[in-house]
């Protein structure tokens, strides 16, 4: 055979190597691709559908404006907040209240507000409390 191509042993397994190299990972590399993209349209329809319901909610109003007290004097910062939502309606009683009020000190002091309504859609709002 002297018109014939003459390949080496070591080339020969060189070649069968990198072809079961292709395929092994060239396999798996569109596997998982499919599997990733086939998960990202699962998870996209799902945020979707929880993202709609959140989009047509309005975040709730806190109602509320400083105030200026003499010392010494009572004071109750949940009577002077209210909440209300669009779709609950009075939400006051869900006000969660942070910081305190030294009625005996002077200073301003600073009181934040949190409301959440029926969606989890929260309103923070901060009330300023000067005590003369």
């Amino acid at each position: 055979m002297e018109n014939g191509v003459k390949i080496s042993v070591s080339t020969i397994i060189t070649l069968i190597v990198v072809g079961i190299g292709i395929v092994a990972f060239g396999g798996w590399a569109i596997t998982n691709q499919a599997f990733v993209s086939s998960s990202l349209s699962i998870t996209n329809r799902k945020q979707l559908s929880v993202n709609s319901t959140i989009l047509n909610r309005e975040y709730p109003t806190i109602n509320a404006k400083n105030k200026r007290i003499k010392k010494d004097e009572q004071f109750d910062i949940k009577t002077h907040v209210t909440a209300t939502d669009p779709l609950d309606g009075d939400i006051s009683s869900s006000i969660k209240f942070y910081g305190t009020v030294n009625t005996a000190k002077k200073g301003i002091y600073k009181i934040r507000c949190v409301v959440r309504n029926s969606a989890g859609l929260k309103t923070v709002k901060y009330v300023q409390v000067v005590v003369d």
